[in-house]
Formats: structure tokens, C-alpha cells, sequence
């Protein structure tokens, strides 16, 4: 293992097993004076990366959103389409089959996504992808709350004679 120090007392491990990395965080409470590192590390990673490609995260993702961060900021309308364009398919993973796994999975091809989740044809961005979908879910409530109004007008008007449903 690698260990090392962020010089505010956080200190961490990085470690190679069994085929995986994984990321060990300590809380500087105690330390072995020679190597720097935390004697007591949690048993359970941080951060943990197999050789499949899976990421396992005991904590968050979290994602940097400061406005300090970005320029052109504008409210974003269209989400829903962005939504119609993307097609979830069934698949199984190559490696996975390879190794006897038969395992389903559920999401985007990356080659037929829209350009607004997958800029590069081979990758998804999970964090757009989660913007989009918080922004057609208010754009449905939105559009939900509009017909709900327009219900309640509706009713009122067939229940004073205004309008008659056949």
C-alpha cells in the first residue's frame, strides 16, 4: 500500500488487492510515525475500483457545482426531449459473459445516446444525465399542475351548467 498525507492531518491509504484498488481514508487520530499512515484505517474502502470497471463509493459522488465554477448560466427548458431521444436497452456485458456471469443490466448506449449525455460516443455523464432527468421531472409537474387547473375549470364549469360532457 501507498500511504499519505494531506498535511491537515487527513490521511489516507491507497491500496492494491486481490486484482483491486482501493482507497482507504483515516482520520488522523493515530499514527504510525515512520510510514505517516493511520494504524486504525476502516476495515471498509473509501473508493474501491475492480478490474471489471466497477466503482464501489461508501460515502457520495460529489459532484463540483459552484457557480464560481462555471460561465453562461441560463435556465435550461427541453429536458423532456432530450429524454424521448435516449432509448434504455437490456444488455449483458462482454466481460461479464466471458467469465460465465449472466447478469442483466438496464441503461444508454453510449453510440446512440443523445449528443447532451454522451458527447464522446463511448461514455455517458451520469451527472447530466441526473440534471436532465431533476429538470423533465419538474417540467412534468409543471405540466401536470397546468391540467390540474384546467380540470378544476372544467368541473366547475359543468357543475353551474357551462359545459356538458356526452
Amino acid at each position: 500500500g501507498f500511504g499519505f498525507n494531506q498535511g491537515d492531518g487527513r490521511t489516507g491509504m491507497l491500496m492494491w488487492s486481490k486484482g483491486c484498488l482501493a482507497i482507504h481514508a483515516g482520520d488522523g487520530s493515530s499514527h504510525d510515525t515512520e510510514a505517516d499512515v493511520p494504524l486504525e484505517l476502516s476495515t471498509r474502502p473509501l473508493l474501491f475500483l475492480t478490474p471489471e470497471g466497477s466503482v464501489f463509493c461508501f460515502g457520495n459522488f460529489n459532484n463540483q457545482s459552484s457557480r464560481k465554477l462555471k460561465a453562461n448560466i441560463k435556465p435550461y427548458t427541453g429536458a423532456s426531449e432530450i429524454i424521448q431521444k435516449g432509448v434504455i436497452c437490456e444488455y449483458n456485458l462482454k466481460m461479464e459473459l466471458e467469465k460465465g456471469i449472466n447478469k442483466k443490466h438496464y441503461g444508454l448506449i453510449a453510440e446512440d445516446s443523445p449528443p447532451e449525455v454522451s458527447a464522446d460516443g463511448v461514455s455517458v455523464n451520469s451527472y447530466d444525465m441526473a440534471s436532465i432527468t431533476w429538470q423533465a421531472v419538474k417540467e412534468i409537474l409543471n405540466k401536470n399542475e397546468q391540467l390540474e387547473k384546467r380540470i378544476r375549470v372544467l368541473e366547475k364549469a359543468r357543475k353551474t351548467g357551462g359545459i356538458r360532457i356526452a
